[in-house]
């Protein structure tokens, strides 16, 4: 073997020893090494409902409008005895010693108990003017239902109950004259005085007469026509303002009528 071969050769093994050497120490398959892809972040866009406010985590929920502290207030304590303002960021209408308390509104008004909360519910939540608090009964009844008749299925234990819904039968107008000239007999009140709040969850008009107090809805047992119409014939004689067709939402399941501008 000559003496450039033995170099040729020597030189050779060096090379492929130097990439076997290297090759041993990548793993097999190893991908090439790439710079990251930037990626913006997806958000959420939420349409927020009228007095609520987007809280900033880029649109996915929206915060509780400050509106609804005093029903908050009213669910959880039902008492200004229940209020603790160093811990409680609703401030009761009504309540002393709220002061500025969180989102409420601060001071208290002029009611000072929970018909502050029902003023509030007008303000915040019906087509109506918000009544003052003289306008509020816990007590108002008649010859034929008494007041929790009257505040059937409502929240509150105030309410406002027009005087057609208070006078009795021997007058000319009115609920009890309703009855009277039906058979007498008092029929099941499925509704009568609504706060705003009770109102709105069972979607009545945003005006309805029921927050006004002046309003009922008389049961039709049936839930025939026939009867619907002998109690609507009856409120008619009882010089109702107003009686509810059928194709409103009562149906024939129950009879409304109401007494508004007496």
């Amino acid at each position: 073997m000559t003496h450039a071969y033995r170099v040729l050769s020597i030189t050779l093994f060096a090379v492929v020893s130097a990439v076997l050497v290297a090759c041993a120490d990548q793993p097999l398959n190893t991908p090439a090494v790439t710079e990251p892809i930037a990626v913006t972040p997806v958000t959420t866009t939420v349409t927020c409902d009228s007095g609520w406010v987007e809280d900033g985590s880029g649109g996915a929920t929206c915060n509780e409008p400050v509106d609804l502290c005093a029903d908050d207030w009213y669910a959880n304590y039902g008492t200004c005895a229940g209020y603790d303002p160093t811990t409680d960021p609703c401030f009761p209408f009504g309540c002393s010693g709220g002061g500025g308390g969180g989102g409420g509104g601060g001071g208290s008004t002029a009611c000072n108990d929970e018909r502050d909360v029902l003023i509030y519910e007008y303000q915040t939540q019906s087509g109506l003017a918000a009544p003052a608090c003289g306008a509020f009964t816990q007590s108002a009844s008649n010859q034929f239902y008494s007041f929790s008749q009257l505040n059937v299925n409502n929240t509150h234990g105030w309410a406002i109950i027009c005087p057609p819904l208070q006078i009795n039968a021997r007058q000319s107008y009115g609920l009890a004259r309703w009855v009277a000239e039906i058979d007498g007999v008092p029929r099941t009140l499925n509704s009568v005085y609504r706060c705003p709040h009770r109102n709105a969850a069972v979607q009545g008009a945003p005006s309805s007469r029921h927050m006004a107090g002046d309003a009922v809805d008389m049961d039709v047992t049936t839930n025939s026509l026939s009867e619907w119409q002998v109690y609507a014939n009856a409120a008619v004689r009882a010089k109702a303002s107003y009686v509810e067709p059928t194709t409103l939402p009562c149906g024939t399941g129950c009879t409304h009528a109401d007494w508004r501008g007496y």
